[in-house]
């Protein structure tokens, strides 16, 4: 009997391999091809057939070892492939024979992956709850998988809260967002998918505040200045507000005083100044001022504050009444002239009285440290003078002022005088003689 090459037999395979496997990779168990040409040690060899134009796999032409060519296997993507593999010998002639592989991509957990780059804004000032952009989301490869999402790290982590479900980042509970303490926080946020096994990874969340423009503040406040004070004096330092927002400058106005017109301010540097020279401490020793302070701010925040102007006293001279009066001639020493004179001083002081003497024929007249005029001695004739200019000094102990008061000296009937003569005559002489 004479042996004739017979076709070799394949079997008919069903391999798995996982997603993601590297190139070299085993796909299953090797192909098993038989040769009925027992006797005249034949080589098997293998090839791909069909099925394969992409060149996903090879298969080991020795060994019938399926191996992955290209590294893209992705079981979303495609999750089987058909190949027709075949063995070939080596006898006369050569004869082969196919059959069909059965590849299975296995689906693996792959991690979440994130876009790099994350930032979010938020309004300083914001309130608990507020929403912080758009929801942070992950992308998964593996369909019908859940994602949960996380804070785990951060310099902001305090400040915000994380929607555990939806990625949804707001601000926390007793956050305080504030632009000029701290414009930007970090966070590490990270997604978890519930496959198996259970994946996850991190990325950094950029949260920048954005400036909110906030209303200035002006605190009451006092100022004092002195009473007469002319036109234009300052009152005190000038009024200072403050503003968060360092950006800004702020203007002043008055909106609103307890006496009207007396104080201005300048709108540029906030200083108070007298506007009607009447200040009196004696009549009122204090004003109230109403301040707008105004910021410079997209829709223009103001406060206000009060301003209370203590009016300071000043010693100020008396003032002499001045009176005219009157003393009759030859009035004895220590007689009182009319009634005491009168001097006004603002600050209710206790004054006194003097005479500053330009002649010696003054001094006729004194007058007490109360005020009274008297006669100081008995010169007083209305013929030989009938009037005294005194010029009154009257103090505080401190400050003075003078004033001249008329004194008149009014005439008297005066008896007449026949003055002492001697005359002689003759003892002889006749009637009628001189």
């Amino acid at each position: 009997i004479r042996d004739v090459n017979e076709a070799p037999v394949l079997q008919a395979a069903s391999l798995a391999v996982n997603e993601n496997s590297a190139v070299g990779a085993a796909v299953g168990d090797a192909l098993v091809a038989t040769d009925p040409d027992i006797y005249a040690s034949q080589t098997l060899t293998f090839d791909v057939r069909l099925g394969n134009a992409s060149g996903v796999f090879s298969i080991d032409a020795a060994s019938g070892q399926v191996r992955v060519a290209q590294a893209v296997l992705d079981f979303e993507s495609r999750s089987d492939y058909v190949l027709t593999a075949r063995v070939t010998d080596n006898g006369v002639p050569p004869l082969s024979a196919t059959a069909t592989v059965s590849v299975s991509v296995v689906d693996v957990n792959e991690v979440p992956v994130w876009v790099s780059g994350q930032v979010r804004s938020v309004a300083e000032n914001s309130g608990s709850g507020t929403l912080v952009g758009v929801p942070l989301t992950a992308s998964d490869q593996d369909q019908r998988q859940t994602m949960s999402y996380s804070l785990v790290g951060g310099d902001g982590v305090s400040l915000f809260v994380l929607d555990a479900t939806s990625g949804q980042l707001s601000v926390s509970n007793g956050a305080s967002l504030d632009f000029e303490t701290k414009r930007v926080y970090w966070l590490m946020v990270r997604a978890t998918d519930n496959g198996s096994p259970v994946l996850s990874a991190d990325t950094n969340v950029t949260v920048q505040l954005l400036d909110v423009n906030e209303a200035p503040v002006l605190d009451d406040t006092s100022r004092s200045v002195l009473e007469n004070s002319v036109i234009g004096v300052a009152v005190g330092s000038p009024i200072r507000g403050s503003d968060v927002d360092s950006n800004q400058f702020l203007t002043y106005e008055i909106v609103d005083q307890s006496v009207a017109n007396m104080f201005r301010i300048d709108a540029l540097s906030g200083q108070l100044e007298v506007r009607t020279a009447s200040l009196d401490f004696e009549s009122l020793s204090q004003y109230s001022v109403t301040v707008r302070v105004k910021d410079s701010g997209a829709g223009t925040l103001s406060d206000t504050g009060l301003v209370t102007v203590n009016v300071l006293n000043v010693n100020e001279a008396p003032v002499l009444t001045i009176v005219s009066l009157s003393v009759e001639e030859n009035s004895a020493v220590g007689r009182l002239v009319g009634s005491p004179l009168v001097a006004t001083d603002p600050e209710n002081d206790v004054v006194t009285f003097s005479i500053s003497y330009s002649d010696d024929g003054m001094r006729a007249l004194a007058v007490t440290s109360s005020g009274q005029v008297f006669v100081n001695s008995t010169t007083l004739n209305f013929e030989a003078r009938r009037v005294y200019d005194l010029p009154m000094v009257v103090s505080d102990g401190r400050l003075s002022s003078s004033g001249t008061i008329r004194v008149s000296v009014l005439d008297v009937n005066e008896a007449p005088v026949f003055p002492y003569t001697i005359r002689s005559v003759r003892e002889t002489a006749a009637v009628g003689s001189l």
